[in-house]
């Protein structure tokens, strides 16, 4: 606001610049002439630090990584293990850590509820295989500095298969058990046929036979 300053007297300059990402040192400085043409400076530091909070989850079934459908084929009835690793990808710790399913609940996480800048902890819940489609989606809640309410998601697929087929052989067109067998002509052409049925659960890709 001035070039000058009397003898006892303040001012207060001002900048302003966007806050950036981590530590920051601003350092100002001010020179002046005396009364007698002298020059004379002075200087003085101040710090801030930009926080960039940041968390992830990634969510396994049975320790493979699967995000599109029908993902890990698992049994029905078998045992599954669901893994869930968080990760501090921030630039401050993180406080309140609450990992949670969106069908087990609360996970437990070894008693874990922060994580240092670069941390990563791994949960993990077990459960049993169900029949068809399964979608598991992990969640994570986190508190930073002046960063509440932090959260985080993934899914992942898993499908519980029931594999069971059957197989019907005909004779030009019909189905003839014992006792009811067609009677043909020597020599005339016979078309067997084999029509089978998926009469389980999976998406599956070979069928073969003899």
């Amino acid at each position: 606001p001035a070039s000058t300053l009397d003898a006892g007297a303040t001012m207060t300059c001002t900048a302003t610049a966007p806050a950036i990402a981590g530590a920051f040192t601003n350092v100002g400085k001010v020179t002046a002439k005396d009364a007698i043409n002298e020059a004379v400076t002075a200087s003085n530091p101040d710090h801030y630090f930009g926080v960039a909070a940041a968390v992830a989850i990634v969510t396994l079934t049975n320790d493979t990584n699967n995000n599109k459908a029908p993902g890990r084929l698992v049994p029905t009835g078998s045992a599954v293990k669901w893994t869930y690793t968080v990760s501090n990808t921030g630039n401050v710790p993180l406080s309140d850590l609450v990992v949670s399913d969106e069908r087990l609940g609360v996970i437990n996480c070894q008693g874990v509820t922060s994580l240092a800048v670069g941390a990563s902890v791994s949960c993990s819940a077990a459960g049993t295989a169900t029949i068809g489609q399964y979608i598991g989606v992990g969640t994570v809640k986190a508190t930073a500095p002046i960063t509440p309410g932090l959260v985080a998601s993934d899914s992942d697929y898993s499908f519980g298969a029931s594999p069971a087929v059957s197989i019907v052989t005909t004779t030009n067109g019909r189905g003839n058990d014992a006792g009811q067998r067609p009677y043909l002509r020597p020599g005339s052409t016979v078309r067997w046929g084999y029509p089978g049925e998926n009469h389980g659960h999976g998406p599956w890709a070979t069928v073969g036979g003899s």
